[in-house]
This record gives C-alpha cells, structure tokens and sequence, in this order.
C-alpha cells in the first residue's frame, strides 16, 4: 500500500481510508474494467457500475477458493446461467 500511495501521491491513510486492504485497489480497478466491457458489449445496461460489480460478487468472491473460481464466477454472472438458446 505504501508503493501504490506513493504513485498515486497520496498519503498511507488517504489509500486506507477508501480501501480497506490490499486487495481492494485490484479489485476496483478490474471491476470497473470488467463491468465497462460489458456494458460496451450489450451484456449489461448502460446504468451498471463497477459499484454495482463490487456489491454483487463481494462475498462470493471473498469465499471462493481454487485455481479459475473467481473467473468462473465473474462469467457465470456476465453471461448468465442459462445455456445456449436452441
């Protein structure tokens, strides 16, 4: 956290006071990526934000655990559960 303060010329306790560890940073910054791709790409609707991301997988997230569960995670909620329609 002291690097990523650094960079960004911020105070230590600026950081943790919008992000409570580590991990949050990434988080944000791959959520809004995520979220605006598919919001670009028609899969979500143009009012979703990378809040909305971060609220919805939070826990899911935090309690996942092996290689690819994340991922899967996240695609199964973009692209839904529902196979292909025939």
């Amino acid at each position: 956290m002291d690097e990523i303060a650094e960079r960004a010329g911020l105070g230590v306790g600026t950081l943790y006071r919008h992000f409570a560890d580590k991990q949050a940073p990434l988080a944000a910054i791959t959520g809004q990526r995520i979220v605006q791709r598919a919001v670009d790409a028609g899969r979500l609707r143009e009012d979703f934000h990378a809040d909305d991301f971060v609220l919805i997988t939070r826990g899911a997230m935090a309690n996942m655990t092996g290689a690819g569960g994340r991922r899967r995670h996240v695609t199964l909620l973009l692209e839904g559960v529902r196979g292909p329609e025939r």
